[in-house]
């Protein structure tokens, strides 16, 4: 709990600092706006953005409503009414990684990769979809959540920007310190996270398919990072992995 309850403060530490900085911003170029005022102006401009950004985020996938054939319907019926008979809502976006919390607020809304998903029986698609839905219900899963709003207004534009000025490898280097910062509040959320569920033995072979088969479409870069780090969450011996038939892969 120690590296989540962190990285949840490393979070909301990010969310004063851009306030500060927007609001000291705007108070230096406006004159008739006091420092009070800007603060509290930019504040609310942040808080109606996360309220906003499950739209936000739909609209950068080019979200739809999900249509299964029956047998995969049947898989995500199956998980609709878990954790309090929560309604499990599932979109499908054809640049997302394969399996993705979308919800702010609420984690009951999910991004699925159908064209990703053909890749995986129905037994491996439960398994992971159950390890995923666990996850979403932890502290570590909403922080993740609020990284990824906090890294859309940061680290998409300022690296834009550096690209058009220096270009792309350039970008990147400068870029550095808010990748390394994502990243490492990632991986803290999802290393501290036990999965204790029925397919516990299985999903190290799943999750190590999900990483050979990650086609990397996803449409904003790092958000398949968390997906590579699922492995972090099956605390199993690396003996599991011996029993992996490569050629299960390419079924």
């Amino acid at each position: 709990m120690f590296r989540t309850s962190f990285s949840l403060l490393i979070a909301l530490f990010m969310q004063i600092f851009l306030i500060s900085m927007a609001s000291a911003f705007i108070a230096i170029w406006v004159d008739a706006i006091s420092i009070v005022q800007s603060v509290m102006m930019v504040t609310l401009i942040w808080l109606a953005y996360l309220m906003m950004s499950d739209f936000i985020f739909f609209h950068l996938f080019r979200v739809a409503r999900a249509k299964f054939d029956s047998d995969l319907s049947l898989v995500f019926k199956s998980f609709s009414f878990r954790n309090r008979e929560r309604q499990f809502q599932v979109y499908s976006s054809a640049i997302s990684p394969v399996f993705m919390r979308i919800s702010l607020l609420k984690a009951n809304k999910f991004i699925v990769n159908e064209s990703a998903l053909k890749d995986f029986e129905l037994n491996e698609i439960k398994a992971y979809l159950d390890l995923e839905l666990s996850y979403s219900s932890t502290l570590g899963s909403f922080v993740e959540v609020l990284m990824q709003r906090f890294y859309i207004v940061t680290w998409v534009p300022i690296r834009a920007l550096f690209t058009v000025l220096f270009g792309k490898v350039v970008a990147d280097y400068l870029v550095g310190p808010l990748t390394l910062l994502y990243t490492s509040v990632i991986k803290m959320c999802r290393s501290e996270f036990n999965y204790d569920g029925k397919f516990v033995a299985t999903l190290p072979q799943i999750l190590f398919k999900v990483k050979i088969l990650d086609k990397e479409n996803g449409k904003i870069p790092l958000f398949n990072y968390a997906e590579l780090c699922s492995n972090l969450m099956i605390k199993v011996g690396d003996d599991s992995m011996a029993r992996f038939d490569p050629d299960e892969l390419f079924r």
